[in-house]
């Protein structure tokens, strides 16, 4: 068992930059959901992929569209056991990073599922984060204010880049004239 003081967010870049790109493209606030895992080696859960879903949106809103829920909720069921359909994220377009009472009725909503994990972005950059935690038959547990930790995205194996190593590198070998015998020798 590992203990940890308070829960993380990490938030790969590239997840971060789709998302901010949303917040910026949008003049309303605008809302998706996304998957998660738990990363016991970085202590906190990890946002794998986000989406962007059929909504209607206003200056102080955004309501997303049931079906589309549904509809995302059928299509990632393939994730189940790796990744939990367990982020909310949104914007607040241009004003503060906070909590509204919508926003932790909404976070106490899809938390109650088990886990919730949040965050609120604006067109300044600025996030927060939250987790709500609601284990069965336990009332329910909410950090806010969680640190968000950017992962650099790597988008390639490791062991891929080895084999290509091991595949297309070789030492170099030099020869050279051996003045007493007055031939080629390999360079040991």
């Amino acid at each position: 068992m590992t203990t940890i003081s308070k829960p993380r967010i990490l938030i790969p870049r590239n997840i971060l930059n789709r998302m901010q790109a949303y917040v910026d493209l949008c003049d309303k606030e605008i809302s998706g959901l996304g998957t998660v895992v738990y990363d016991p080696k970085f202590q906190g859960y990890v946002v794998k992929r986000v989406m962007l879903l059929e909504q209607e949106v206003s200056s102080t809103s955004t309501d997303l569209d049931d079906q589309a829920v549904a509809q995302a909720l059928y299509e990632y069921r393939e994730y189940e056991g790796k990744e939990e359909i367990a982020f909310w994220w949104h914007s607040h377009v241009n004003m503060n990073t906070f909590w509204s009472g919508t926003d932790h009725e909404t976070m106490d909503s899809i938390g109650k599922n088990g886990l919730c994990v949040a965050v609120v972005l604006n067109k300044k950059r600025e996030k927060r984060g939250a987790i709500v935690m609601a284990p069965k038959n336990f009332p329910a547990v909410k950090f806010d204010d969680v640190e968000i930790t950017i992962l650099d995205t790597i988008d390639f194996s490791m062991d891929d880049v080895k084999k290509e190593i091991e595949a297309k590198v070789k030492e170099k070998t030099y020869k050279y004239v051996d003045p007493y015998q007055g031939s080629y020798r390999d360079w040991e």
